[in-house]
């Protein structure tokens, strides 16, 4: 972070630049859950039969032998993002008279959008046609295949100005005021993980997998590039789970502060000091967390309770 300072006349200038190269590894680790139950030792005629309300089985036993329901293995993802953070700031005091002093300058912020060294990374497309869906437009896109603007754009026009002024009442009185506008970091990614889970598939009335089976562990699979992977059909119950990341079309501008502030000093005696502020701040753009779904500020997009409460349901 650079920094010139010259003095000419009555006037202190500052001239410097900042400049973060920040990078993100994220290496995750392939996980393996395996589920037992009762069924690789219960009774295994087809149909069941009654057992006068019985039933066999026993989990542990299911354990000992190694036999499982299900296997279930995590793809591992290790993605490799980085960003630029550069600024620009000019400020000048300037001592217009031996009571009045003014400061003013102006500092600039440009901040790049997260890349993934290698484009693995996807993103809902309103217009690609999707086989899990019918055919209907709405897939999944991704960096390194896409040969599209996969990011958003980064915003140019954060430009904060800074105000300052101390203005000396009397011999023991000055009084102060002040203006800024800053912005703040931005956080979110274009886009997120796509990776497939290796399931067993489970069929018959009484299926078990042992693991010592070649096989029996299916590899996962990550990074992905079928735009069908969402919605991905029977993953929930009954239903369907997963969606892909759609990042927001402002996305990538930076949460603005102005800040102000009023206030006098007073010299009481030589060491005791008195001072009375009014320091105030608006913020626009700030980012909401995901969990819980609302947010601490809320999202524009939320569906509000009262047009829940329209069909009977209070989330």
């Amino acid at each position: 972070m650079p920094t010139l300072r010259g003095f000419v006349g009555r006037h202190t200038y500052k001239l410097g630049a900042e400049l973060y190269l920040e990078q993100i590894y994220n290496g995750s680790y392939s996980t393996v859950t395996l589920a037992t139950g009762t069924g690789p030792t219960s009774q295994p005629f087809t149909p069941t039969v009654s057992l006068n309300n019985f039933t066999t089985g026993f989990g542990y036993a299911s354990w000992m032998l190694g036999d499982f329901n299900s296997t279930t293995q995590t793809a591992q993802l290790n993605y490799r993002q980085g960003q630029q953070v550069w600024a620009l700031f000019l400020q000048d005091s300037w001592k217009a008279t031996r009571k009045l002093t003014l400061d003013y300058g102006l500092r600039w912020d440009y901040a790049t959008p997260y890349h993934e060294q290698y484009g693995r990374q996807g993103q809902f497309d309103m217009t690609t046609p999707n086989a899990n869906a019918g055919g209907h437009p709405g897939a999944t896109r991704y960096a390194s295949t896409c040969n599209c603007q996969f990011y958003q754009n980064a915003y140019p026009y954060a430009l904060g100005p800074r105000l300052g002024l101390a203005y000396q009442i009397d011999s023991k009185t000055v009084f102060r005021a002040g203006f800024g506008i800053n912005y703040q970091f931005i956080s979110g990614s274009a886009g997120g993980a796509v990776s497939t889970n290796g399931a067993y598939p489970l069929t018959g009335i009484n299926p078990f997998v042992n693991i010592s089976s070649p096989g029996s562990i299916v590899q996962p699979a990550w990074p992905v590039t079928d735009p069908n992977r969402y919605p991905a059909v029977g993953s929930t119950p009954g239903g369907f789970g997963n969606s892909p990341t759609m990042p927001d079309a402002n996305q990538l501008r930076p949460p603005r502060v102005a800040q102000w502030s009023i206030g006098f000093q007073r010299e009481i005696t030589r060491s005791f000091l008195m001072e009375a502020s009014y320091v105030g701040n608006h913020g626009v753009w700030e980012q909401g967390s995901a969990f819980p779904a609302s947010g601490p500020l809320g999202f524009l997009s939320l569906i509000s309770p009262e047009r829940f409460a329209q069909f009977g349901l209070y989330p």
